[in-house]
């Protein structure tokens, strides 16, 4: 059986005694600049570098703190991670970075890549209704082709 004791007026508490911080350890980043560019990115450095032009200034760091990642380096280890159908600790793994580094450049690419291009990128239909009714008549014509099969 366990007892908890009062230990308030201990004078030799954690709180006297702080703990030291872990010094913070950086990885060597992995060169992006790697033979069999398209097969691993599914993308041409031209193209990678157009997009970067585009979308570049939406994920530069204010600071240079903590090693941040360059807009390119962000940007490269995204299309990998989307490329590749893999797990982000693979990635990071193969380019130095942790997986959180991984999950956090996704977000700030697509997010980039979203709020540039959208609006030009995305076009609604004028008419609405019609594609609505359109769908619905497919819907129907499914429904009957699955009756004549069962």
């Amino acid at each position: 059986m366990y007892h908890i004791s009062d230990t308030s007026d201990s004078s030799d508490s954690d709180n006297d005694h702080p703990r030291p911080k872990r010094p913070k350890i950086y990885r060597p980043r992995i060169n992006f600049d790697i033979d069999n560019f398209q097969a691993r990115f599914r993308l041409s450095r031209g193209a990678v570098e157009r997009i970067l032009q585009d979308i570049g200034g939406r994920l530069q760091h204010e600071t240079d703190r903590n090693m941040a990642l360059t807009p390119k380096q962000q940007f490269l280890l995204a299309i990998r991670y989307l490329a590749g159908g893999g797990f982000m600790i693979t990635v990071g793994d193969a380019h130095g970075t942790d997986k959180a580094t991984v999950s956090r450049s996704l977000g700030a690419v697509v997010k980039a890549i979203n709020d540039f291009y959208f609006d030009t990128a995305v076009a609604w239909p004028e008419n609405m209704e019609s594609v609505v009714a359109g769908f619905y008549r497919s819907e129907e014509h499914t429904s009957e082709l699955q009756s004549h099969h069962d």
